[in-house]
């Protein structure tokens, strides 16, 4: 068990967490699908990323 001020250096709180994932409404959301193996991934279409304004040359690039 750590002193006080060893905490101070060593110890460390999530206090709140936001973010958006697919396949998953809320942060408890995402953390249940990781425990469960869910998978979520989304792909998407060329169009689809050229819709939402990425560079048509990075489109070119081999992906494996």
């Amino acid at each position: 068990m750590s002193t006080p001020a060893e905490a101070l250096l060593t110890d460390i709180a999530v206090i709140g967490m936001a973010g958006r994932f697919p396949g998953a409404r809320t942060v408890d959301e995402f953390w249940r699908n990781v425990r469960d193996g869910v998978e979520s991934i989304q792909q998407y279409t060329d169009a689809d990323l050229l819709a939402a304004g990425v560079d048509p040359e990075l489109l070119e690039i081999p992906t494996t």
